[in-house]
């Protein structure tokens, strides 16, 4: 009878491959998945019992993990997922000491678990990915996987900044700071170089010059910006705008600009929507990423990935749009 390693060596993978195709994970490439199952039909292998009856709908428990509960994506994520037949389980993870508490909680929960919706998370070491190696796995923002197959949802972020600063621009700003966060996490400073490049595709486009200097990177809250703009003014008194990455230090940036009577001067926008603050009752123009579509639509992935309707890894933007 063929065992597991005869598969393998007929596909040309390891066993560890095989292993993840019998059990659905989406971090194989659609050629090496061919490579498998074609292996297995030229051996005869016969998938074990066990593992046909974990990989039907059976399994019905999704595991949400990220830094921060985003009302607007999870509930609505929660919602859709719901409706799909599928139970939700939060585990919140911001940093590699939560590591042991993910394993344990995927270890006792291993024979119920369909999925995975890993929402911005900054932790791309190397111990999560192989922790999630084995699930069919959604990830709302950056993806933690550089040299894997995966399936990825959220806002295309250089576009995002560009029409923020587009906008800036359009009124008439030729002096435009940015105020972006600063990070320790490779994923975070990603995303955050990408929002930053956005503004600066903006001027280039624009033909206006690019002046380094205005652009600073603070903590990533509400006393960030307020120091941001602050530090910014000591530097260059002139500035006639500003545009905020984050929620938080936009909001920051504005306290500050009111509080020394310069928000009538200075025109603002953050390149981000918020579910802390209300950005309309602010008064300060923000994009709107559709955060509830997101999250319903990770749901509608994540569903279709767990029951092999997606083979083919993919990265899907949600449309924004500028509120002001």
């Amino acid at each position: 009878m063929a065992t597991i390693h005869d598969v393998a060596n007929a596909a040309g993978v390891s066993t560890a491959t095989v292993s993840r195709v019998l059990n659905g994970s989406n971090l194989v490439s659609s050629k090496k998945k061919k490579l498998v199952m074609d292996a297995i039909t030229s051996t005869g292998y016969i998938v074990p019992e066990r593992v046909v009856r974990t990989t039907t709908s059976a399994k019905k428990l999704i595991i949400l993990i990220g830094s921060l509960y985003h009302p607007p994506i999870c509930n609505n994520f929660q919602k859709e997922i719901i409706d799909l037949g599928y139970q939700v389980l939060f585990c919140y993870y911001d940093n590699p000491q939560y590591l042991s508490s993910i394993r344990n909680t995927l270890q006792l929960l291993k024979n119920q678990i369909a999925g995975i919706m890993l929402l911005n998370t900054p932790d791309d070491s190397r111990e999560l990915q192989e922790l999630l190696a084995d699930y069919p796995l959604v990830q709302i923002g950056s993806s933690i996987y550089a040299d894997a197959p995966n399936y990825t949802i959220g806002s295309d972020e250089v576009s995002v900044s560009r029409t923020a600063m587009d906008y800036l621009i359009e009124q008439g700003c030729r002096k435009t700071a940015v105020i972006s966060f600063d990070s320790k996490s490779s994923i975070l400073m990603a995303r955050n170089n990408n929002r930053v490049n956005g503004c600066l595709l903006s001027q280039l486009n624009h033909r206006m010059s690019v002046d380094y200097s205005l652009i600073k990177y603070v903590d990533a809250t509400f006393e960030g910006g307020y120091d941001g703009i602050r530090d910014l003014l000591v530097e260059h008194p002139d500035i006639d705008s500003v545009v905020c990455t984050l929620d938080s230090i936009g909001v920051g940036c504005n306290y500050y600009l009111n509080q020394e009577g310069l928000r009538s001067r200075i025109r603002m926008i953050i390149a981000d929507s918020s579910e802390t603050w209300d950005l309309h009752k602010l008064g300060i123009p923000f994009i709107n990423n559709h955060q509830e579509s997101i999250g319903a639509s990770a749901a509608r992935i994540l569903h279709a990935v767990i029951v092999g309707e997606l083979s083919t890894p993919f990265q899907q933007y949600i449309p924004f749009e500028l509120d002001c």
